[in-house]
């Protein structure tokens, strides 16, 4: 789809946030005050091992699934190092070492040792690091889009994930190099923001 189309569609697509759950950061993830963003820390937090929280890599979730209807929202990537971003099933499994596939309940784009993965595992071959992703998943569509939210250039898709009670999978990881988080309490270092155009 062109950018003009796109455009359009933005213009008639309602901002609203996409909010973190704090319950499900892994303790190496610290995120913001508002719930928008989140930076890879250099020490672990000290904050209770609850059922919900990732403890084996630096991963969350969103606080609102999905089950039906149009959803997007981006990312700011920036210069982080490494990425994953995309969609899980609420039910993935928080506590082993789980890569983030289909197989495991996950439908992810990722930044991993200086290459772009898309869902299954190809390596992507891109013109441009991009700074901001743009992720919009058609549920009754069955489909689940990529873009590079700055030109609207298609990175990658793939059919939605099956079953209901998806939502927005984050997460970060690499050195403590990048600019300052972008919401209140992030201080300097890696900072990943989230915000959703909208829902349908």
């Amino acid at each position: 789809m062109g950018f003009k189309a796109w455009d359009k569609m933005r213009a008639l697509v309602q901002y609203s946030p996409v909010f973190l759950d704090k319950n499900t950061a892994n303790r190496w993830l610290y995120v913001s005050e508002d719930l928008r963003g989140v930076r890879n820390g250099d020490t672990k937090q000290q904050i209770p091992l609850n059922p919900e929280r990732f403890t084996k890599y630096p991963r969350v979730l969103g606080s609102e699934g999905f089950s039906s209807g149009s959803h997007q929202w981006d990312v700011e990537v920036g210069d982080h190092p490494e990425w994953t971003i995309g969609l899980a099933k609420e039910s993935v499994d928080r506590k082993g070492e789980i890569t983030a596939n289909p197989e495991n309940g996950y439908w992810c784009f990722d930044l991993e040792d200086g290459e772009y993965i898309d869902v299954v595992g190809k390596t992507l071959k891109l013109k441009r690091s991009p700074q901001k992703i743009r992720v919009r998943l058609d549920y009754d569509e069955g489909k689940l889009f990529f873009y590079d939210a700055e030109n609207m250039a298609h990175r990658t898709d793939r059919n939605k994930p099956p079953g209901p009670d998806l939502a927005p999978a984050l997460g970060a990881a690499g050195p403590d190099r990048c600019r300052p988080g972008p919401g209140p309490g992030l201080g300097p270092g890696i900072g990943l923001g989230l915000a959703r155009f909208g829902s349908d």
